[in-house]
């Protein structure tokens, strides 16, 4: 058990989203993966290496800047060769979603950006035709916008875990300052009777 928490599993306080995430990965990939030649090994053996960088850059670390510019570079090869740009989506969300103070923050999301811009910028050069002008739009809005988005609701999901925390340390007060009064009374009832 303690292997699948340390390698497989996600962290218990991201909650069911890395698994959405993970789910989300499978269905982007299953066409490029299983294609008419059959099963695409270096395509598996990449999404797998990708996931485990993915998995483990949920945790701050030291290996944390390998993890995510691997994720990045893995996406950057994939996005070339099987037009799979929505990858940047995942590492985007996971920069967002991490305990950062602004300066870690902002760092992250600028090597993000600068590779995803940069690809994003490439693919459209060379496919313009299949993007369009509303795809390219809404391409640049989702790279741009997601590590702002999931800092945002990742600071709501923290703000509101320690809102339950207080809650519960506040409930714990109450009942003991209540069993204090409680006892004091009956002490007092003892020595008037």
């Amino acid at each position: 058990m303690k292997f699948l928490e340390n390698h497989i599993l996600f962290p218990k306080r991201f909650g069911i989203m890395p698994y959405f995430w993970t789910f989300a990965l499978i269905a982007l990939s299953s066409q490029p993966l299983f294609g008419s030649n059959g099963v695409d090994w270096i395509l598996f053996l990449l999404l797998i290496i990708f996931l485990k960088l993915y998995r483990d850059g949920y945790e701050i670390n030291r290996l944390l800047p390998i993890q995510i510019v691997g994720q990045l570079i893995i996406t950057t090869y994939l996005v070339y060769k099987y037009s799979l740009g929505t990858l940047f989506i995942f590492t985007a969300w996971e920069i967002g979603s991490l305990p950062f103070k602004n300066k870690q923050f902002y760092k992250y999301t600028i090597i993000y950006l600068i590779f995803s811009i940069l690809c994003i910028a490439g693919n459209i050069m060379v496919n313009f035709k299949s993007y369009g002008v509303y795809g390219i739009i809404i391409t640049a809005l989702f790279a741009i916008g997601s590590p702002f988005a999931a800092r945002s609701l990742g600071n709501s999901y923290r703000k509101m875990y320690r809102l339950k925390q207080n809650n519960k340390r506040l409930e714990t007060i109450i009942k003991q300052n209540e069993r204090e009064r409680i006892g004091e009374i009956a002490s007092l009832i003892r020595t008037l009777c």
